[in-house]
Formats: structure tokens, sequence, C-alpha cells
């Protein structure tokens, strides 16, 4: 213990605190995936909340870029968790999917000096882990009056 308290008053900042960044492409089949929501986590596997680096929605053609950094005592863990509405069924909610990023792009300091670039993602494709968000204004909108859906 005293040990971990000497490290934590003697190590550099900047030694401590860790970037990501991560762009790409998203589709939906043959269109592009064009105003979904793209967040870049740290994921604590030890907490009861992931740490948010950055987040931002698609453009026009379905791109987009992400960099963010958190100070952290272990090797953080980055995670992209996209929400959409491709191959849904019309179920309400969108899908929540979610995947872990390469570390070996973390740079040590407060700018991401390198980007992983995640190509052209299709998410057609269903991921093993995948959950369900219910916050968007039209999925509140359409449980509070059923027969609009």
């Amino acid at each position: 213990m005293i040990l971990i308290l000497l490290f934590l008053f003697f190590a550099p900042a900047s030694t401590l605190y860790q970037s990501y960044g991560v762009h790409g492409q998203f589709s939906c089949g043959e269109s592009p995936a064009k105003g979904i929501t793209v967040k870049l986590y740290d994921l604590d596997r030890y907490s009861h909340e992931n740490d948010l680096l950055d987040e931002g929605v698609t453009n026009g053609f379905g791109n987009i870029t992400l960099s963010g950094g958190t100070a952290e005592l272990t090797r953080i863990e980055p995670m992209l968790e996209v929400i959409h509405d491709c191959n849904d069924g019309g179920k309400v909610g969108n899908r929540k999917s979610k995947f872990l990023l390469p570390q070996v792009y973390i740079t040590y300091g407060t700018k991401a000096l390198k980007t992983y670039d995640i190509g052209n993602v299709n998410l057609e494709t269903i991921f093993l882990s995948e959950d369900r968000d219910y916050s968007d204004e039209t999925v509140q909108k359409s449980s509070e009056n059923p027969q609009e859906i």
C-alpha cells in the first residue's frame, strides 16, 4: 500500500493520462449509416461506470472521428459503443453494439498521437454483445402513446 502511495505521489501526471483516437465509416447494408451515435469509452471492469472519452454522430457518409483520454492507474481498455437501428425489424428502442479496440493505439499523454482506423463496419452484422437503448426521444414518445408506433 505504501509503495502505491509513493508511486502516485512521485509519478508524473503524463504517465497516468492515456488517450485514444479512432475513425471509420459505418454502413447499413449498402447505405451509409448517417446520424447514428457513436461513443468511445474506457471500459472499467471493476467500477460501476465506464469513462466516456468522446462521443459524436456520423456524418452523411457514415464517417466519424473520435478522440479522448482519461487518467488511470492501469492501462485503459478502449471500447466503442454504436447506437443504431440498422436491421432492427422496427423494434422499440435502438440496437446498442459494443466492441473492444486494440490497445496498441493508446497514447500516454493528453493527445492521441495514433488513430485506429476501424474501416467500414456494416451494422447489419449481429454482434454477440448487444443491448437495447431506449433513450431516444422517439422511443419515449412511442412508449407514452403506443398508437403512434
